[in-house]
């Protein structure tokens, strides 16, 4: 206890109580690590001269500090890209977040809603997220549209966002050569699976799937 207010009074005498105590200039992140990293070094020195023998010290805040017998090193700890949450009411799988929104549109309406979510429409790029899908959104009962299109040559599908070609397709039938009629992809839940199928794209108003990175 009297250590861990030691630590505290260190702290006290060594840095603001937030950034806001430095008025008139912006917060320089590596100063505060320098001076963080001597607040915790000055606790395991202390410790070490009133006799308490100390192995190993850990100190986690914004900067992470490990202090042994040899010295104290500190790094700073930024957030991993695999740690973010996705935003309220998207569902989060792998390294995205997805959000199925019910209400009908053509293909082109749908796309552009995701955009305005900072999204694009869905790319289902491996078994995996296929599946994962069908058991996470009960709505996919009804038709939405992804992101594949024909359009650059017709019959190669490629996802519209990326341009990279559609190498993992989950086809209820292929889709039959076009001649030249825009048909754009949905998926679909029956029979246990989910399926892929095209529809003309400006006609019928579906549901959308969207997806963006976390």
């Amino acid at each position: 206890m009297m250590f861990s207010l030691f630590c505290l009074y260190i702290a006290a005498n060594v840095l603001p109580a937030n950034a806001n105590a430095l008025p008139g200039k912006p917060v320089d992140f590596v100063v505060f690590q320098e001076k963080l990293h001597d607040v915790h070094a000055g606790f395991q020195k202390s410790a070490k001269a009133n006799g308490y023998l100390l192995t190993e010290t850990h100190f986690e805040t914004k900067v992470k500090t490990i202090c042994t017998h040899s010295g104290c090193s500190s790094s700073a700890e930024e957030k991993k890209e695999n740690d973010r949450e996705c935003p309220k009411d998207w569902k989060k799988f792998s390294r995205n977040c997805y959000k199925l929104l019910s209400d009908k549109r053509a293909w082109n309406s749908g796309k552009s809603a995701c955009k305005t979510l900072k999204a694009n429409l869905a790319d289902i790029i491996s078994e995996s997220e296929h599946l994962w899908l069908y058991k996470t959104f009960t709505g996919l009962k009804h038709f939405a549209w992804i992101d594949a299109s024909d359009k650059a040559k017709n019959g190669k599908w490629r996802w519209s966002s990326s341009g990279k070609m559609s190498t993992y397709t989950a086809w209820n039938e292929e889709p039959k050569d076009s001649s030249g009629k825009k048909y754009c992809p949905y998926v679909y839940a029956r029979g246990g699976k989910l399926h892929w199928s095209v529809t003309k794209c400006g006609v019928h108003q579906l549901q959308t799937l969207c997806k963006k990175k976390r």
